[in-house]
């Protein structure tokens, strides 16, 4: 849906500049208002969909993080800062939550990670949590940004200003969905190595 909704915005800002070089007396825009009144509920149809999408991906993976956070307890009780719980609020806590989740996913990481055959700590690059993070972020951000472009835009080459921010926006957000699976994936079978092969695998 970023996709499509980015395709939408892309569009939209072609269309604008064909508006701003069709407002001429001599140049009706009648064909092109049908289609920016097309692109415009395209676009809101996007908007529609994607917000029940991000909702139920964004639970869905809020309770995997805690059962991988739970996991990571059994496999290391003193590797972590705070309580399990921690990793569903620390969501939904403002200015908390730049850093918490992110903290929680570093910790479950390396409490997930397989010891060396001595029994010592071995350190695996967190390089995937840090990635997904950091484009995450990112991405909150720039949607943010997005929504006051809108909001405050009140001129057609502003307007367009706002869709191409916007298009940028959702491929940001489609970067840090699939940096967000290669974390999941990573994540979960390191934490089914180590429950199967690792010094507690009987229990």
């Amino acid at each position: 849906m970023d996709l499509f909704s980015s395709g939408v915005s892309l569009y939209t800002w072609n269309l604008m500049k064909d508006f701003v070089g069709a407002a001429t007396p001599s140049d009706p825009v009648d064909p092109l208002s049908d289609d920016l009144a097309s692109a415009d509920s395209l676009s809101t149809g996007a908007d529609l969909v994607q917000a029940p999408l991000y909702l139920a991906t964004g639970l869905v993976f809020i309770l995997w993080f805690h059962r991988v956070r739970c996991n990571g307890q059994v496999f290391r009780p003193d590797g972590f800062s705070q309580s399990a719980g921690w990793a569903i609020g620390g969501w939904f806590v403002p200015l908390a939550n730049f850093f918490f989740p992110y903290r929680t996913a570093r910790e479950t990481w390396e409490a997930s990670t397989q010891n060396r055959s001595d029994g010592s700590f071995r350190r695996v690059s967190g390089a995937p949590v840090v990635a997904w993070w950091v484009m995450f972020i990112a991405s909150c951000l720039l949607t943010w940004g997005a929504s006051r472009k809108y909001r405050a835009a009140e001129t057609t080459e502003a307007i367009r200003a706002a869709d191409l921010f916007a298009a940028v926006t959702d491929l940001t957000s489609v970067a840090a969905a699939l940096l967000a699976v290669v974390f999941v994936r990573r994540l979960t079978a390191m934490q089914h190595t180590k429950a199967t092969q690792g010094p507690n695998a009987a229990a």
